[in-house]
């Protein structure tokens, strides 16, 4: 058998990658793969070892500068990119967080992805590398999907042509420096959406992997697939990705008056709510994070934590350890950019569409507030080094996701009753009647039902502004009233559930969300859909490989 080798150079992934310590080495270092067992384990490091959420969650817009830490200092090491993005500068602190490790660090995922796929090629494609064939796939779609959804424009399909992309690579590095082209927007996605098509027929249930969370399979790529197409506004895909992993509610019951008599909607239509019967609910029930029991009796932050990144809940589809201060990031103790009381009262104590309580614990003291999510452990950079890095475990994909993509996927298809079979699929998850005592956590299908009828009076205000609604999410008057309400809900929702998870940053930029920052000292900047700024600067290492830098030519510096 040919003997199989890694080389993994400079480039434009800056990084060296590391296979696992039993990969037999030759004397000059070079890494010998030649079986599909140690494919396999290659692969482990096919999965950025960064987060885009930690770069990006201080540059949404419901952040408050509070111009100093609740307790001790802001160390400066770990949260100065912080500070850089919500100025919207281009980040340029080289932390865990920057904006270069990101790109090194999805760059490194994907090089590991090709010389997986070469090694694969080499070996002659036996039947037992079908699922690391699989995986390397999807992986350097995901990597690519990243990079491509941060440093360049937002994928429109009528402009996808006139925009540079990033550099898909697709073969390991042969040379120290390699010279890229960023090809456009359309290719990028062309090819990550090709590796996507070709690799998700190969994903198994992961039952091979000792820890199956860690690794794509089939429940993990569709939920990716879900987040890809409806980024590029593919909505029938969304929904046969979506599909395969919830059912479609199709038993509803009517709601009645106190007599008896069906509720109505203005429209004439009936009122109605997800059936208890149906499968769907017992679905996410079995299969939604339990914020209104085992996360509203946590003893504690650290509890809540534990139990949101753990693999055995049934809502983490691929589980991601990333080197990244973000654990620590969201704690306002130590940084002076988070959640304020005003913040809180705007997101998880505010009213809502469902007229509920939301179920979603917070903690913190004063002004300062968080909602945690990420675990944290340390790790010690080598056997004789005294410093340890930080590493946190991040659920990238999960299970809500899926649900409120396919209601947005619904209601853009215009298909409006089952986008709201959706939301209230997702309200009986985590809206209550009260948040204490606890006998009040429990979500009563009438009272709680979302119907036409509330979405239109409850987001009245800003339906008939069309300057609001066509200001902040770029449509036009075209839209009817409840295909306006649906969004905003959808959107609510979205922002709450994801909170310090980065997918607000991705809404902001797919609906053209304009954000307002104001600094403790009152000055205020908004971020504009136009602004150049709304894509990531690509790091200037990445010009020793030939790639040009993203245009500041519309920017707006002013702070008033």
């Amino acid at each position: 058998m040919k003997r199989i080798k890694t080389y993994v150079y400079i480039g434009i992934t800056s990084l060296c990658c590391s296979c696992s310590d039993f990969l037999d080495k030759v004397p000059d270092e070079r890494t010998q793969i030649d079986s599909p067992d140690k494919i396999s384990a290659l692969l482990v490091n096919a999965y950025p070892k960064v987060s885009y959420a930690a770069i990006v969650n201080s540059r949404c817009d419901n952040i408050t500068d509070f111009g100093s830490t609740y307790y001790g200092s802001q160390p400066s090491s770990l949260f100065n990119f912080m500070g850089e993005n919500f100025l919207w500068k281009d980040v340029i602190e080289n932390s865990n967080d920057s904006f270069e490790s990101f790109w090194t660090g999805c760059y490194a995922a994907i090089a590991v992805s090709n010389q997986a796929l070469e090694s694969i090629e080499e070996l002659g494609e036996p039947a037992t590398t079908i699922t690391p064939k699989g995986e390397a796939l999807m992986t350097r779609a995901f990597s690519h999907f990243c990079l491509a959804s941060l440093f360049a424009q937002q994928y429109d399909e009528s402009t996808a042509s006139l925009y540079p992309g990033i550099p898909y690579v697709e073969k390991p590095e042969t040379k120290p420096v390699e010279r890229y082209d960023r090809e456009t927007v359309a290719d990028t996605y062309r090819k990550i959406t090709q590796d996507f098509e070709e690799g998700y027929p190969l994903m198994t249930d992961g039952s091979i992997y000792t820890a199956p969370k860690y690794h794509f399979n089939k429940k993990s790529a569709a939920a990716f697939g879900t987040r890809l197409y409806i980024l590029m506004k593919k909505y029938d895909k969304v929904l046969e990705y979506a599909n395969s992993l919830i059912p479609v509610p199709a038993q509803f019951e009517t709601l009645t008056d106190d007599d008896g008599e069906p509720l109505k909607n203005q429209d004439g239509t009936l009122q109605q709510n997800v059936s208890k019967n149906d499968p769907a609910l017992s679905f996410v029930n079995n299969n939604f994070h339990p914020f209104a029991t085992t996360y509203m009796n946590a003893s504690g932050y650290i509890e809540m934590r534990s139990y949101f990144c753990s693999s055995s809940t049934n809502a983490n589809l691929l589980i991601t350890e990333a080197l990244s201060s973000i654990a620590w990031g969201e704690l306002p103790f130590y940084s002076r950019y988070g959640l304020s009381s005003t913040d809180i009262s705007k997101t998880v104590n505010a009213d809502n569409v469902a007229n509920g309580m939301w179920a979603i614990p917070y903690y913190g003291t004063s002004n300062f507030y968080f909602i945690p999510k990420f675990t944290q452990i340390t790790k010690q950079e080598s056997l004789d080094a005294s410093n340890f890095l930080p590493y946190a475990n991040i659920p990238v994909l999960r299970m809500e996701e899926v649900l409120l993509n396919r209601a947005e996927a619904y209601l853009m298809l215009d298909q409006y009753d089952k986008a709201i079979a959706d939301l209230n699929l997702y309200a009986s998850q985590r809206l209550v009647m009260g948040r204490s005592p606890a006998s009040n956590r429990y979500y009563d299908s009438k009272e709680l039902c979302i119907t036409h009828d509330k979405i239109l009076n409850f987001y009245r205000s800003k339906i008939k502004n069309n300057d609001y609604f066509i200001n902040k999410y770029n449509q036009t008057g075209a839209w009817n009233d409840l295909k306006k309400g649906i969004l905003l809900a959808i959107l609510d929702f979205r922002a709450i559930e994801f909170h310090n998870e980065g997918l607000r940053w991705y809404d902001i930029v797919r609906w053209n969300i304009p954000v307002t920052h104001t600094q403790v000292n009152g000055s205020k900047s908004t971020l504009m859909p136009d602004d150049d700024r709304r894509v990531l600067q690509i790091p200037e290492m990445a010009t020793i490989s030939g790639i040009k830098l993203n245009p500041r030519d519309n920017v707006n510096n002013s702070w008033e």
